[in-house]
């Protein structure tokens, strides 16, 4: 590990090999073990507030549609009641 560290440069083959060697020689005898994990969810009093953007940016990043960001309205019942 020390001449590693003594070269500046890290290529991608030198970290896996690094990976690799430190993986092998790993021993998980002193992990600790985990009983039941527990998790709870608590749902917000408007969570379509975080969900529809979210995935909306989903659908524009990786669908390969072209959309027009502008052009897209999401909360189009907020805009009517604000000029009302």
């Amino acid at each position: 590990m020390d001449t590693q560290r003594s070269d500046r440069e890290w290529s991608v083959q030198k970290v896996l090999q690094f990976i690799i060697d430190n993986c092998r020689s790993w021993r998980g005898e002193g992990m600790k073990m985990f009983t039941q994990l527990h998790f709870s969810y608590e749902q917000e009093s408007h969570p379509e507030e975080f969900f529809i953007p979210y995935v909306w940016q989903l659908a524009l990043s990786r669908c390969g549609f072209s959309f027009n960001p502008d052009a897209i309205n999401l909360f189009q019942y907020h805009t009517k009641l604000k000029n009302k």
